[in-house]
């Protein structure tokens, strides 16, 4: 009976170390979770709500005609506006100087 108490006894110890160890290795993440959770709502986010309308057709003046159009307003941009590459343009050279 001695023989197994001492057995008992010698593995409750370990337990405690491997949860130590556990926890000494989920530190680092319990500090790095506030961080990455304010990055997300205030970085990617924004980043993904500005691509989502984007895609939508909007307009002020009459909201009930408010839907998804996809990539047409890309493509209106690059082919039929005279003046987005101009305005690149110049936005490039206060850019570069």
């Amino acid at each position: 009976m001695s023989l197994q108490n001492e057995i008992n006894l010698q593995t409750v110890p370990e337990r405690s170390k491997s949860k130590k160890m556990n926890m000494s290795k989920l530190l680092p993440y319990l500090f790095i979770a506030p961080t990455t959770i304010i990055i997300i709502a205030f970085l990617f986010y924004p980043i993904g709500t500005v691509f989502y309308y984007s895609l939508q057709n909007y307009d002020l003046s009459t909201p009930y005609y408010n839907g998804f159009i996809g990539f047409d307003n890309f493509i209106k941009i690059f082919t039929e506006d005279k003046l987005f590459f101009p305005i690149c343009q110049s936005k490039n050279q206060y850019l570069i100087n």
